[in-house]
């Protein structure tokens, strides 16, 4: 008996391991109710805080067919399977950025009775199960509906271990059709019944619940169709109030009525209404990801002369509208914001949210003429590093790239927060953090090591398969920003040796998709990497990769190609045997924009070898004759400040060019930016001969020697 009762209890624990799920679901699928035996049991569930069970010193029998009875601690081993301590070891983020925003306009007073209330608890004992399932069967025999509102509410308040039960059985699929007919021929129907449909349908936590369910769609619909139908007798209050409890439950944007909501507001005067309800809307915007066209120039309009009273939470709504639903505002409303952001003081704690918001928000919006204002905005924020969590300072460091400015104290303090916030820190973090340093190739010395191996051993120990499958474009974006720098770790590339892998990856949306940063990857493992063992993309997918419109290379700079054919032109005209195959523009790197491609010989121009021009997915290698040589001309973007360095990704080309035997030449589009095209043309001739011999030529050389010459007309542009 021992022995039966001993694999009982294992057979359950495994089962529970195996479902995974919120406490919620897993005690009716575990537990019957008819196999309850003491009814008294009331189980608390905080929905809005915690998924585990709060452990009680209560014991439950488990009746089975079997006469013995195996007596379980359900609350005390629900607690130790689900603990997030015991099961991961390792925080826990479960706050969205919608909960960041609602949280921060909460705390504002005027705000207060928009918004519902999101600490609800189960209350009802699990011996009310058979009495609510009776009542929902004869439903239809309720006259008030009020009563039938009240049995929502009962049935909600339920233990869960009852409400499974409720739910699956065809008792409350049919209740729901007939709280469907009876909201529909209701004519006395108010915002309290509506709030109260809605509360319950909080308290059903339907966003562990598929929401094709029959009975969830029903119930969702039949609700739905409610709001609609009383929104011309609510006030705005209690239209967003109940906007809100549709967010609560997970189904803001599977509900008609918010939209149906932002929609009527829309065709209405924004600038009649007060600054905090305009304010309120935009944040039914930014959960709903779209709007009425016009909507937020509207809203623009009537905040714009309120911008310097509003508080950080509401700016921070006004830019998750914009940004959310890819609306550009006015410069003169950026620069308000921004100025407004500049003028206020961070008090007390500062709110991740709203800051990581700003900097997104100017990422994407900002124009040249802000710069400046930004780099005084990040030295604000800078004095708030040790406060903010690192997904808003990965977005400020955001701003650094945009700007092409590197504050290195700013990085430097990053760079050590991440290192001690190990084990900790999120594949998404980790990955912008890697990509700034990679951009700005700036890797520096913490503790006397480097940061790029410190880091690349601390993903080694901390980087999981979940966290992979949660966002595999975010694996490639790491590993990339590691290649930049000739960094690479056979464990973390072990990962991408998955069929799971890439059936997650590819199952993404096709703008999340990483196809650069996987092609660089790619090529660099190839040639850096050979004790990897095998190509990271098979040759039909790289095929496909390269040929997909949205996954070319970088397209052509426009000054390339006008001095690739000033250089060929000029080439000829000095050499008449020279043929125009000495000069091409292509690219030996397939993840590479075209480059300007020279063969000379003694400083005489010859053919360039055919398969060279040819386009295709390998790499290209040259002759052994040392004969081909490669100029990049780099745009201004190519460099940072302050220190003018070239970014990781221009570094790792220069770095396989020269692997694969090619002569390269670098030219800074600044030094020759006061130059006419004749003298850039010619400067660009001198340096290739004067490099290929191993001289250095002088600026000023072009411009001495040919200041005296005629100007051939058909290098004229």
């Amino acid at each position: 008996m021992m022995r039966q009762a001993a694999c009982r209890s294992s057979k359950l624990l495994s089962r529970i391991f195996l479902q995974r799920r919120s406490a919620g679901q897993l005690i009716p699928r575990l537990f019957p109710i008819r196999h309850f035996t003491q009814a008294q049991w009331q189980p608390t569930f905080p929905f809005a805080d915690q998924k585990h069970v709060a452990a009680e010193d209560r014991q439950l029998s488990l009746n089975s067919n079997n006469s013995d009875a195996v007596a379980i601690d359900v609350p005390s081993l629900l607690q130790r399977v689900l603990d997030p301590s015991r099961t991961r070891g390792r925080k826990q983020f479960v706050e969205t950025e919608n909960i960041g925003l609602r949280q921060g306009l909460m705390k504002a007073p005027q705000y207060g009775k928009t918004f519902g209330v999101a600490s609800l608890q189960v209350s009802l004992p699990a011996s009310m199960a058979k009495s609510l399932h009776e009542q929902m069967c004869c439903a239809d025999q309720l006259k008030d509906l009020k009563a039938v509102v009240q049995l929502v509410s009962d049935v909600s308040c339920l233990a869960s271990i009852a409400r499974g039960r409720l739910m699956e059985g065809r008792a409350f699929e049919s209740f729901a059709q007939h709280l469907t007919l009876r909201l529909e021929s209701s004519t006395d129907l108010t915002f309290t019944d509506v709030r109260n449909l809605l509360q319950a349908f909080h308290r059903f936590h339907f966003d562990n619940l598929p929401h094709d369910f029959p009975a969830s769609h029903a119930f969702r619909s039949a609700i739905d169709a409610a709001c609609i139908r009383i929104l011309p007798q609510l006030s705005r209050e209690e239209a967003f109030l109940l906007s809100d409890l549709w967010f609560l439950s997970a189904c803001s944007r599977l509900a008609a009525f918010p939209s149906h909501l932002i929609g009527t507001l829309a065709r209405g005067s924004l600038d009649q209404l007060p600054p905090h309800e305009v304010v309120r809307l935009l944040f039914a915007v930014a959960l709903q990801r779209k709007a009425e066209p016009g909507l937020l120039l509207q809203a623009e309009r009537a905040l714009s002369p309120h911008v310097a009273s509003l508080s950080l939470p509401e700016l921070a709504v006004i830019c998750a509208a914009f940004f959310k639903t890819q609306t550009t505002p006015s410069l003169d409303f950026i620069e308000k914001i921004l100025s407004r952001l500049l003028a206020v003081e961070f008090e007390g704690a500062p709110d991740d949210v709203a800051i990581a918001l700003f900097a997104k928000f100017f990422n994407r919006y900002a124009q040249p003429a802000m710069h400046e204002p930004l780099q005084r905005l990040l030295q604000k924020c800078k004095t708030q590093i040790a406060a903010l969590g690192l997904p808003a300072l990965g977005h400020l460091c955001g701003i650094m790239e945009m700007t092409l400015q590197a504050d290195e104290d700013f990085l430097f303090r990053v760079c050590q927060k991440v290192l001690t916030s190990m084990p900790d820190v999120r594949l998404k973090e980790l990955a912008k953090i890697a990509n700034i340093c990679s951009f700005f190739s700036f890797w520096p010395v913490i503790e006397g090591q480097d940061f790029s191996l410190v880091l690349l051993r601390e993903c080694e120990r901390s980087i999981r398969v979940a966290d992979v499958a949660a966002y595999p474009s975010k694996m490639v974006e790491l590993l990339a920003a590691f290649a930049h720098v000739g960094c690479f770790s056979k464990k973390l590339l072990q990962f991408m040796n998955q069929r799971a892998f890439w059936k997650s990856y590819f199952s993404q949306p096709k703008p999340l998709l990483a196809t650069n940063d996987l092609l660089q990857l790619h090529y660099a493992v190839e040639m850096e990497f050979p004790e990897f063992g095998r190509p990271l993309i098979l040759e039909s997918a790289l095929k496909g990769m390269l040929s997909d419109e949205g996954s070319s290379p970088p397209p052509l700079n426009s000054a390339v190609s006008s001095l690739f054919n000033g250089l060929q032109k000029l080439l000829l005209q000095e050499n008449q045997t020279a043929t125009q195959q000495s000069v091409a523009l292509c690219s030996p790197l397939p993840y590479a924009e075209p480059m300007l491609l020279v063969r000379l010989k003694d400083l005489n121009p010859i053919p360039l070898p055919p398969d060279l021009l040819e386009t295709g997915y390998s790499l290209r290698s040259p002759p052994s004759d040392g004969t081909c040589t490669v100029i990049i001309y780099h745009p201004w973007w190519d460099y940072t400040s302050p220190h003018q360095r070239l970014t990781g990704l221009s570094e790792m080309k220069i770095r396989h060019l020269k692997t694969l035997g090619y002569n390269v030449i670098q030219i800074n589009q600044r030094e020759t930016h006061n130059m006419s095209f004749v003298l850039k043309v010619k400067h660009l001739r001198d340096k290739l001969f004067f490099e290929t011999a191993n001289v250095a030529v002088p600026l000023d050389y072009v411009s001495d020697k040919d200041s005296q010459k005629k100007t051939p007309s058909s290098l004229k542009s």
